[in-house]
């Protein structure tokens, strides 16, 4: 048997990047537009994060246009700075030996000056280095930091002065077209600086990730395994992941390791089930949502469909702002998605079943015990959904060939389940 292609601690190879490359490139063009944006990209534990700024690296070309860029890819977890002075040493050095490949004349890399304002002095040799940069290629640079596992850094007390510095160069005059950074984070780091009195506030652009679509989550189970696994297989991996990348590559990695040929509904409902116990990200991103993350989800758990924003609202007696706040984290943990009526899900089954087991108020959640009529109106919900589901990714299969009628049939499907869902409500 060949090697198995899922990995689900590690980022992913260029081969197995599914569904992202849309954000890839909308990020790449404010990166490298004439006047550019620096961007917050916000996902939770396991999202893709380093996956995404790797593919970044990868699709900022040295030369564009009137720029030479220089994407730099610096991970604050493991470099061992501590220190302003440290941050802004270390991207100096590591510029500079991209630059030296790039240009005829390498440029001067400046000695460390310890006692000197780190961010002025970079602002110094930023200014040089473009200068040589233009005599020697005929165009500007510009500095592409992508900076990851920013949440190491925050609570760090050198931490303000680094953001401090940056934001100084992100706005100076004679910096802002020079330097533009990618910072990537979680909860706390957003926490930190998408707050007013941060040095960051206003000054980045903020991309949130969401979890893979069902056409990207379809490619991450079936092309890597040569579309060897039966649709219901399919269908089961996809309903207990959610989309959720970590949570689809450990699974595909399990039933590889298993043998596909072995590969069942039941299987994968085992696998599952066995994920919290393999794996402590559940306990993790439930203590970084917190107790209104918690309510919230619960909330939607207690629905028998999406609920809107407002009725999330009067089920957890918050302020509209704090709700939204919530779900915002819970759609960057890919714990959530929101449909195109502007009502929220719960998705990733795997995590609604252990949140049911662990965390929730068991007398909230759905009981067992149901009127007759309601009990008929989930099935025949399920089984439209199913149909549904079969249609879509028929529909899917199809590409720029998609069948009309097919179409129409997914539009009545839905409406036939809207309708369902109404019925449903009015009986809860």
């Amino acid at each position: 048997m060949s090697a198995n292609p899922y990995n689900y601690n590690l980022p992913v190879e260029p081969n197995m990047f599914f569904g992202r490359h849309a954000d890839v490139a909308t990020i790449a063009e404010r990166l490298t537009a004439v006047q550019g944006d620096s961007v917050a990209l916000i996902g939770g534990r396991r999202m893709g994060k380093t996956s995404m700024l790797e593919a970044l690296l990868r699709a900022i070309g040295a030369a564009d246009g009137d720029l030479v860029s220089l994407p730099l890819l610096l991970d604050l977890s493991g470099e061992g700075i501590d220190s302003a002075s440290g941050f802004f040493q270390t991207v100096t050095e590591m510029a500079w030996e991209s630059l030296a490949t790039l240009l005829p004349t390498p440029p001067d890399l400046p000695a460390p000056r310890p006692s000197a304002p780190p961010a002025p002095s970079f602002r110094a040799t930023l200014e040089g280095w473009n200068r040589s940069t233009i005599s020697q290629c005929g165009r500007r640079l510009r500095l592409i930091l992508l900076l990851d596992e920013c949440e190491e850094i925050v609570e760090q007390p050198w931490a303000a002065e680094v953001h401090a510095g940056l934001r100084a160069l992100l706005v100076g005059q004679t910096t802002r077209s020079l330097l533009k950074v990618v910072m990537a984070g979680s909860h706390r780091f957003l926490t930190q600086v998408h707050q007013r009195g941060s040095p960051l506030w206003n000054v980045l652009v903020y991309h949130m990730l969401r979890v893979l679509d069902e056409a990207a989550t379809r490619d991450l189970i079936l092309q890597p395994t040569g579309e060897a696994l039966p649709e219901p297989v399919v269908q089961a991996v996809a309903a207990q992941s959610g989309g959720h990348p970590r949570l689809a590559q450990y699974m595909m990695y399990q039933l590889w390791e298993q043998g596909l040929v072995h590969a069942t509904p039941m299987r994968v409902a085992q696998i599952a089930a066995a994920f919290p116990t393999t794996v402590n990200d559940f306990e993790d991103w439930m203590r970084g949502l917190g107790e209104l993350g918690s309510a919230v989800y619960q909330a939607l758990a207690r629905a028998p469909a999406g609920l809107g924003e407002h009725e999330i609202q009067a089920a957890v007696s918050v302020p509209l702002a704090d709700v939204l706040a919530a779900l915002n984290a819970l759609s960057y943990h890919g714990l959530v998605v929101q449909d195109d009526a502007r009502r929220y899900r719960i998705t990733a089954q795997m995590f609604r079943d252990w949140f049911a087991t662990n965390q929730a108020d068991r007398s909230a959640l759905p009981q067992a015990e149901e009127d007759e009529q309601v009990i008929a109106l989930r099935a025949l919900i399920g089984a439209h959904q199913q149909r549904l589901n079969q249609r879509r990714m028929q529909q899917a299969k199809l590409g720029y060939g998609a069948d009309p009628l097919i179409a129409l049939e997914i539009a009545d499907i839905e409406r036939q389940i809207a309708d369902l869902q109404r019925q449903l409500r009015s009986l809860s």
